[in-house]
């Protein structure tokens, strides 16, 4: 399964050592919903029919997220939300995507300061 360069700053900002070279390379080339009508609406239809995460599973990733958001500093060279000498922005102590599995359904959260 890749790897992108994106999934491992998220890592990162969620504390974890990183090795940014180990990221596959990505083009967003493999994306088929946005290059047509047709495709894009058999994408909606599934996303419809996907279940739902119960309230008591947002509000708990919400709560765990929010947790480590408030655990997360930057580095000290850099300024959170503010771009650095190489072209990053720090975003771990401003969102986050909290993954919870409920019900044999794995669901993505993403989690803001506030």
């Amino acid at each position: 399964m890749p790897l992108s360069t994106l999934t491992i700053a998220n890592l990162h900002d969620s504390g974890y050592e990183v090795d940014y070279s180990a990221a596959d390379a990505y083009d967003g080339s493999d994306t088929t919903c946005c290059t047509s009508a047709g495709s894009l609406a058999s994408v909606v239809a599934s996303k419809s029919s996907k279940p739902e995460l119960s309230d008591e599973g947002k509000a708990t990733a919400v709560a765990y997220g929010r947790r480590k958001l408030s655990e997360n500093q930057p580095p000290p060279s850099i300024q959170s939300g503010e771009i650095n000498d190489d072209g990053f922005i720090y975003l771990g102590d401003i969102i986050t995507i909290v993954l919870i599995e409920e019900n044999g359904h794995i669901f993505d959260v993403h989690v803001t300061k506030e």
